[in-house]
Parts: structure tokens; sequence; C-alpha cells
């Protein structure tokens, strides 16, 4: 991330897969990141990401990969997602793109993106914050224990509250 275009948060691993499934979660992560000008990077882990539904009535901005590059490690199979990505930028304009910096991908991307076809160009994720996006999500039809219907979800239950010993500092997004 550069300059004064916002900067993005992504959750990733296994907690942040839970976590974009949560929609009282990801409603904390977006007025959090509304107050730092941030717009949220979705790398779609998990299938009800609730993301884009957390972010509405907020000015966070939600855009989401679309292709994985390093399922498995494999070169041949990162090669076969890359092209894929290069496939899916020509048929809808653009396509992000994520992996892991595990030593097979950067191989990969070090070879392939010298080799990039003249009509693709690599891009900040920031560039493509207009774009349109479609939220897949479904709303969590499971009723809560509590006996509440409309009571959302919360991951925290249970977890103790850590009182700070002193005035937290702020946080800025540079």
């Amino acid at each position: 991330a550069v300059s004064k275009v916002p900067n993005a948060v992504g959750l990733n691993n296994h907690m942040g897969s839970a976590m974009t499934s949560s929609l009282f979660g990801m409603q904390k992560v977006m007025q959090a990141l509304e107050r730092y000008d941030l717009y949220f990077l979705d790398s779609m882990t998990i299938g009800n990401s609730q993301a884009m539904r957390a972010a509405s009535g907020t000015s966070v901005k939600v855009i989401k990969r679309k292709v994985f590059l390093d399922d498995t490690q494999n070169e041949a199979d990162i090669r076969r997602q890359f092209n894929r990505a290069v496939e899916l930028a020509r048929r809808n304009g653009s396509a992000i793109a994520i992996g892991h910096p595990h030593p097979s991908t950067v191989r990969v991307l070090q070879q392939m993106l010298y080799s990039l076809p003249a009509d693709i160009t690599l891009v900040r994720p920031s560039s493509l914050l207009n774009e349109p996006q479609v939220d897949t999500s479904r709303p969590n039809l499971t009723p809560p224990k509590n006996g509440t219907p409309d009571a959302p979800r919360n991951p925290f239950r249970g977890v103790k509250l850590c009182k700070p010993k002193q005035p937290l500092e702020p946080v800025y997004a540079s």
C-alpha cells in the first residue's frame, strides 16, 4: 500500500477465515477500518464471507480475490492458477490473485511476471476499489442459542476483556 491511497486490511489464516463468516465480528472490523480510511481485501478463504454485508452502511470498500495462486506448492499448479487470473482479467477487466510467500510461489511469479502478455497490466489492488463487486454471502439462518432471533453470533463470547494499563496510542493508516 502506498501514499494517500487507502491501505488495505485483509484477514487470512484459520482464525481470519472464521472471523469473516461472522457478521457481528466483521461489523466490528469494518467500524474500525472506517475510522482509518482503510479498505478490506477479502481473501475469500471461506465460502460465506460476511465482509460485504458488514461493510454496507460504512464508507469501507470491500474487494475480493478471484484466484488463489498456491493451494498447492506445485509450480505447475501455481502457473496454471496465474494463467487463470490472466484469463479472468481479460474476460472481466480485472482479477485479483493472492498467494503465500512460499519459495515455489515466488519462483513462479519471478518467471511469469517478466513474460506478462502485452494486454495485461499489474496494478495495486487499491486501483480496483471502484470495480463492481458481487455479494455472495448468505444470512446465517441458524437461530442463536440465547433465544433472540435477530441477535448476531458473537465470536468473542467467553473471551475476557483485557483493560489497558495506560491510554492506548492512536493507530495511523500510514
